[in-house]
């Protein structure tokens, strides 16, 4: 619920002077300095010297000194409205308005006078106009070529943001079949000789080595080197790839692959995959 309610303060001539908000908690004494401020600053007088007639509730008029007491969520029930008084020497809010409408009507005849005098002008500037719109025309077609050089320079960068990836990608899979060799070389990592000789090893598994890896030849092959897309780009790049980026990159790369991040981190990749 709201802690402030509105009331609509009019002069005695029923034309509004705008609204005053109060807290809802305090009594009908609380609008009284609202009221008389605002119709002050509207009919450019001393506010003290505003006078409060009533208050309408509905089809209500309650007098000030009773609803100096009244809660002012009671008054404010039915669309209450403050009624105010102004000295006799301020200029009522209507009086003035009808002076305001005599020098309208006046600068409407001078304005009038002023049209008939614009519409020649009018006239010419309509082939002016007709000028400028064939050169909006041209702007229009060179706005659309820069469009279509923006387009395809989107494609561009979307087609290396693609490069980016499948290169991310293949470095996250140089650093996981990194690791599956140092595993599956009982921890250790290779030396220069035993690179060498890596992918003779591999092939020369028995099942039994196979099977405590809980790989097949196939999933192992995956750790040889010179298989496509396994070499990634270098050691030194592989070297800081988290566990997110090879987790990602597994998924590009199918089940075998899957199941040797098993092997390597215990867990499945679909944890780490990044979202969308």
């Amino acid at each position: 619920m709201m802690s402030t309610v509105a009331f609509q303060v009019m002069a005695r001539e029923k034309i509004g002077l705008g609204t005053v908000e109060v807290h809802r908690s305090g009594t009908g004494n609380s609008i009284w300095p609202h009221a008389r401020q605002l119709a002050g600053r509207v009919l450019k007088t001393d506010p003290d010297s505003i006078t409060i007639l009533s208050v309408v509730s509905g089809e209500e008029h309650i007098s000030m000194a009773t609803a100096s007491n009244l809660p002012v969520s009671q008054l404010a029930s039915n669309n209450g409205v403050v009624l105010v008084e102004a000295p006799l020497d301020v200029q009522p809010a209507w009086e003035q308005r009808v002076g305001n409408l005599d020098e309208q009507l006046r600068n409407q005849q001078q304005s009038h006078n002023q049209l008939q005098q614009s519409h020649d002008q009018l006239q010419q500037s309509h082939d002016q106009l007709q000028q400028s719109n064939n050169q909006l025309l041209q702007s229009h077609n060179q706005l659309q070529q820069s469009h279509n050089q923006l387009l395809q320079s989107n494609n561009e960068l979307l087609q290396s943001h693609n490069q980016l990836l499948r290169r991310a990608n293949a470095i996250a899979m140089r650093a996981l079949m990194d690791k599956a060799r140092t595993k599956l070389n009982g921890g250790q990592e290779l030396s220069s000789e035993e690179k060498q000789r890596w992918n003779t090893r591999i092939q020369q598994m028995s099942d039994a080595e196979l099977g405590a890896a809980g790989l097949t030849m196939q999933q192992a092959q995956l750790t040889m080197y010179g298989r496509r897309t396994l070499q990634g780009q270098g050691s030194s790049a592989a070297h800081d790839v988290s566990i997110e980026e090879m987790a990602n990159a597994v998924t590009c790369f199918g089940a075998d692959h899957r199941q040797l991040f098993i092997y390597v981190h215990g867990e499945e990749p679909d944890q780490y995959v990044f979202d969308d």
